[in-house]
This record gives structure tokens, sequence and C-alpha cells, in this order.
């Protein structure tokens, strides 16, 4: 196997288990050497070893909690004194205490955003230097799918992963020259132990988490790791200041047309889409139907079969000018814009990807 990595130095933080876990194999398979860092010292003695014994790393740790400014400058300098320089920084410390924002407390949204953005600034912020010394440096952050989407009960965590949003924008403008790539990989829900637990303890909320997924299921450990190899690589050198997204699709442009209750027998809804362009919604037998607005106009484009709650139909629509009597294409000239778009029904709203 070809190891991309080969000599390079990394450092991942919260690597004793899950998603941090699975970066440190996977960037220890391509070669490099490693340094992990995490609060829990036990978890990291393992994956120290696991890591030694299954790929022959050269690894190294540190525990501490890395929203504190020595533990990060102490971990950061460690791959210098240990192998001499540091080439890659992967941000994955973190974790959400996921409720609803009144249900937080002072204490749960400091935690949070500790954990989550000032690991990220500590690190971030005692690596630049080493990594500008060299002109060469790859910081990968992680970042989340639910800043896009909103997914609910994160609006304290998606406050925190925002921030390291931002802040990768902006430092990737500001090291471009430096020979520094700076970019986020934000994942949906991810099959880690944690999301496992939830799926035993609150299989209603896991089930929401995964229903806004397109493929059907949360990501897989090693696909978040994927991406993060790729970002960490010399292969990616002209990509900086992206947030990247590993998500089964999940955030397609998803937008609320109307709740379902507003649509009623007899009647046509009328719902707009970002392009100005409108949907029509109306109920037949219980079920909705959508169409392009032109349906109005006497020529219905509808979905083979109604929409109702969890399931998803994809349905075509026939956008341009159309003539209110005869419903014939009017203008000189008239675009006609045949498009399918999956229509579904989530918490009593009617919505669509596009």
């Amino acid at each position: 196997m070809d190891k991309k990595l080969r000599d390079n130095v990394a450092i991942v933080t919260g690597a004793a288990k899950g998603i941090g876990l699975a970066i440190a194999e996977r960037l220890a398979r391509d070669g490099a050497k490693l340094v992990l860092a995490d609060l829990d010292e036990a978890g990291l003695k393992a994956a120290c070893a696991h890591l030694s014994k299954e790929f022959g790393a050269e690894v190294t740790s540190y525990a501490g909690d890395l929203s504190d400014q020595g533990t990060a400058e102490k971990t950061i300098n460690l791959a210098s004194e240990r192998f001499g320089r540091l080439d890659i920084l992967v941000n994955n410390a973190g974790g959400g205490i996921i409720k609803a924002f009144t249900e937080q407390t002072p204490e749960t949204l400091k935690t949070t955003i500790d954990r989550n953005l000032w690991t990220v600034l500590w690190c971030s912020w005692y690596a630049v230097p080493k990594m500008r010394a060299q002109a060469y440096g790859r910081i990968v952050n992680l970042g989340a799918d639910s800043v896009r989407n909103g997914l609910w009960d994160h609006a304290a965590y998606n406050a925190a992963k925002g921030g390291v949003h931002g802040l990768t924008t902006g430092m990737a403008r500001e090291f471009a020259k430096d020979g520094i790539t700076v970019n986020t990989v934000a994942p949906c829900a991810v099959n880690t132990p944690q999301m496992v637990a939830i799926t035993k303890s609150n299989p209603a909320l896991a089930a929401k988490f995964v229903s806004i997924i397109p493929m059907g299921r949360p990501a897989e450990m090693e696909e978040v790791a994927s991406m993060v190899s790729y970002l960490a690589s010399a292969e990616a050198s002209f990509v900086t200041g992206q947030v990247i997204s590993v998500n089964g699709g999940s955030t397609m442009l998803t937008v609320v047309l109307c709740a379902a209750n507003e649509v009623v027998e007899g009647e046509i809804k009328q719902a707009p889409l970002p392009d100005g362009s409108n949907v029509a919604l109306y109920r037949v037998d219980g079920a909705i139907y959508a169409t392009a607005d032109m349906c109005t106009h006497g020529e219905a484009s509808l979905a083979a079969e109604g929409i109702i709650t969890g399931k998803t139909v994809e349905c075509t629509f026939h956008f341009g000018t159309f003539d209110v009597t005869t419903g014939e294409p009017t203008g000189m000239p008239c675009e006609i814009a045949l498009k399918t778009y999956p229509v579904t029904i989530v918490d009593g709203n009617v919505q669509i990807e596009v």
C-alpha cells in the first residue's frame, strides 16, 4: 500500500476512542508518526499500544484538557520534541451536551464551547508558528453538519462548531501563502459508540438524526477518517478554507414549504422556492400532492403518488411560462425546465430538497 503520509508527523486530538481513534488508525496506515491527545489517559495508552501493534506506527501521547492553554502548548510541543517537526494537526477533540437550548445551564454551555472551540483555537494557535517555519502544514478540523441543517437540540453545540467553521475560513485566508491549508470535515450523525448509546437510550431522537440523511444511515467512522486523510495529505495542496460535509446528502438545501395542515381538500396552497418559482400543493383523499404552479392553469404535472409522513416522493416539476387558459408555453423564448426533487413531510411540515 502507498503510504502517502510517510515521514509526516501528525497530532490527533480526542484520539482515545471513536472518530479520533479511527482517524489515528487511518493516518497510521498511511505512514504518519503520531501524537495522540485526549482527557482519557488509560484510553490513550490502549490506543498507542493498538496503533503500534497493528500498524507499526511510531506513536506517543499526552493526556490533558486541551481547552487549557498550557495543555495545548505542551501537546503541540511534544510533536517537535519527539519527532522534530509537525506537519498535520487534526482538531477532533470535542463532544456536545445535546439538549434543548433552554435546558442548558451556564456550566453546560461553557463546557460545550470549551470542548469544541477553545481546544481548536489553542492547538491551532500553537501549531501555526511551527508550520510556518517549515513552510508546510495541514490543519484539519472536525466541524458539524448540524450547523447547516439546524438539527434538533444542537443550538449550543452549533454555536461552538459554527465558530470552528468560521475559524477555518479565516485561518485559511491568513496562511494561504505560508504553505498551510486549513479545512473542516463536517459529518452528519456518525456510527460512534455515543450514537449507538443514543439509539438505545433515545431511539426516537436517533431516528430523527437519521431521518434527514437521504442515504438512510449514519456515516461510518472510517468514512470520516478517509476524508481527513485526503485533506491531511499533499494531494489536497490546492484545497483550503473549505467546510466539507460527509453526510449522505443531508445538507442538500431543504426548504420548508408549509405546515402540512395548511394544505386542505379543495384548495391549492402556493409555496415559494428560493429561485422565485412556486410549488403548488393540494390534498386528495388525505395525501398531499405537489406540482409546479402551472397546475393552477389547468395543466398539472403532478407526482405519481401522494406525499405522506415518513415517505419521500420524487416529484417532477415542469417550470416555465404558460398561458392561463390553454396551458401552452408562452413567451419568446420560453424556457421549460424539467426538474425532480424529493418532497417529504417531517415534523408536520412539507419540505423539499433542492
